[in-house]
């Protein structure tokens, strides 16, 4: 189990991110081409996934008006907001 743990902890990139932000890249530039709002959805299955996509994004230069967290828990200010 140690073993396994250090392997871990010498992970620095998630080849998921990353091929995310790659395809944002392309399906945004390709919006702009054609006059299309920029908008993506991101399916997770937690929301400690999709908390830590939005941290991933953020650091890659996404603001915090870019993106839109909403799931069912409806703890969250924003997703009360958007309920009302």
């Amino acid at each position: 189990v140690n073993a396994i743990i250090e392997v871990a902890k010498r992970i620095k990139t998630n080849s998921k991110v990353t091929a995310l932000k790659q395809a944002l890249e392309i399906g945004f530039s390709y919006q702009r081409d054609h006059g299309i709002a920029q908008k993506a959805v991101v399916f997770t299955e937690s929301k400690r996934t999709q908390k830590y996509i939005a941290e991933e994004l953020r650091k890659s230069g996404y603001s915090e008006e870019d993106i839109l967290l909403f799931n069912g828990g409806f703890d969250d200010a924003m997703s009360k907001e958007i309920y009302q």
